[in-house]
């Protein structure tokens, strides 16, 4: 599956996911769609690396750490980061998706999940928050 939007621009997208092999498989795939990936296994990570503003979207494991995937999100939109964020969750809860989609995410996924459905719905969130005139943070 390509993610690339009208142009073939690349996006650069953050995954912070404690699963070592969740988090390769979503880089893994990611990268050879041609996209710039930011790796991180622990909320903690992904809020120090998450680069200022330049982020096309970004990932979260609601369950990574001591910061949970809604504490990330919450640090990240403290920092002004706006970019559309897609959680992920292996103990998804009503009052958790509420939590979610109050503090702006995209999405709020149950696992397990087929890596398909998870590339669907970050290209869906791609397509629909175009973020013009950014360049991605790598270059091939």
């Amino acid at each position: 599956m390509i993610l690339r939007a009208p142009g073939h621009r690349r996006f650069t997208i953050l995954v912070a996911e404690d699963d070592p092999r969740a988090r390769e498989a979503l880089d893994s795939s990611l990268r050879d769609d041609g996209h710039c990936v930011i790796v991180a296994s622990t909320g903690r990570q992904a809020i120090d690396m998450a680069p200022g503003g330049e982020l096309d979207l970004v990932l979260l494991d609601v369950g990574t750490d001591e910061t949970d995937g809604l504490a990330t999100l919450r640090a990240l939109r403290a920092l002004g980061h706006l970019a559309p964020v897609i959680l992920l969750t292996a103990e998804a809860t009503l009052q958790g998706a509420r939590e979610a989609m109050g503090l702006g995410a995209w999405d709020y996924i149950a696992k397990p999940v087929e890596l398909g459905f998870v590339m669907s719905v970050i290209q869906e969130a791609l397509e629909c928050t175009p973020a013009p005139g950014r360049a991605a943070l790598c270059v091939p």
